[in-house]
């Protein structure tokens, strides 16, 4: 399973956080690090990633807007080398 450039900065990205022991990061936050204006592009990464099983939801979050998103996690045992 190879990862392309942006796949790899992405879930470094995301480990970082997760290791200085912070939540896993927003959609807003990842396109922020990577440059990108519109969260969808990190959505997408996002849902990419799932696809080569990096990483996986762990159910939604109901917003005050009555709006639900996905609560991303990793999947460690897949990323340890």
């Amino acid at each position: 399973m190879g990862l392309s450039t942006r796949q790899h900065l992405t879930v470094a990205f995301v480990r970082s956080e997760i290791a200085a022991g912070r939540p896993f990061p927003t959609t807003r936050q990842i396109a922020d690090h990577m440059g990108w204006s519109e969260t969808s592009r990190a959505l997408d990464m996002l849902q990419s990633l799932l696809g080569k099983g990096l990483v996986r939801t762990a159910g939604n979050k109901v917003l005050i807007k009555g709006s639900k998103r996905h609560v991303w996690e990793l999947v460690e045992d897949e990323m340890t080398p």
